[in-house]
């Protein structure tokens, strides 16, 4: 449901835009000029190369005498996954047939540690006037980079509105999770429980490829695209450290698609 709704908000900007502006435009008013300027907005299915799992980089603090490695992300596509809005990205003419892009952003979250409270047993834990203990919440860091950067080469074509292009770009992404214990309480013998250090997961991945698309304007201004990664490749590592003074456990992976990852841009040109 939520993706034919996306699909049915494009079409409706795409109609909307169609009958209120000028459909004679001047073909000089749809080409791209040097030092003209596009931000467009991407929809599709995003494919994570730094993605970390929080259950394998605290697997021996949850009590796990082996520590296990899941795999990077692979390039097949996943046809269940949500189609939404991907990313931003930017493209600089230098001329009427080519174009600089860029893409890129990034997230930081914190969730600080929480020490256990102990509590007040009277008469029994399920005495109303018991006071309950609070456990400890472990605290957790988590990062995440992405940029791609890149040039494109425009076709011309006899329909005034229609610019294809082909081009390149290199891409890379950068993650890490990070988790952390407070106070942990006490044992039966009123023992202070250990607390584990830091436990730190981290991802990186960087690549290339080929990308094609279509951009059509429909007005001046606006316009509609279509994308796909021609070729790409990426190479992508993912490692883990249960514990600082222990060696990382590393997994990587090779990875190729072709005519893969196919977008739906809405842009703007100024």
């Amino acid at each position: 449901m939520k993706n034919k709704n996306i699909i049915y908000s494009l079409f409706c900007v795409f109609v909307l835009c169609w009958f209120s502006t000028n459909m004679e435009g001047q073909n000089g008013e749809y080409t791209p000029q040097s030092g003209d300027k596009i931000v467009s907005l991407k929809f599709g299915r995003l494919k994570d190369y730094g993605e970390i799992n929080g259950y394998y980089v605290n697997r021996i603090a949850n009590g796990s005498s082996t520590s296990v490695i899941d795999y990077p992300t692979l390039s097949t596509d996943d046809p269940s996954a949500t189609i939404s809005i991907i990313g931003v990205e930017v493209k600089y003419f230098l001329s009427p047939n080519i174009a600089l892009r860029f893409g890129g952003g990034g997230a930081l979250a914190g969730v600080p540690s929480r020490d256990y409270v102990p509590g007040v047993s009277v008469d029994g834990s399920s005495s109303p006037y018991s006071i309950p203990s609070y456990s400890m919440l472990e605290g957790k860091t988590t990062m995440e980079m992405y940029g791609d950067l890149g040039a494109d080469y425009y076709f011309s074509t006899k329909v005034n509105r229609l610019f294809p292009y082909l081009g390149g770009e290199v891409n890379g992404v950068y993650s890490q999770m990070e988790i952390f214990d407070g106070f942990r309480g006490v044992d039966s013998n009123d023992e202070v429980i250990d607390t584990y250090d830091t436990r730190r997961g981290e991802a990186y991945a960087f690549g290339g490829g080929i990308n094609g698309g279509v951009d059509y304007y429909i007005a001046p201004g606006l316009f509609i695209g279509m994308e796909v990664k021609v070729a790409s490749y990426m190479y992508a590592v993912k490692t883990i450290f249960p514990q600082p003074g222990l060696d990382a456990q590393e997994a990587d992976a090779h990875n190729f698609s072709f005519l893969s990852q196919p977008v739906i841009k809405l842009g703007f040109k100024f």
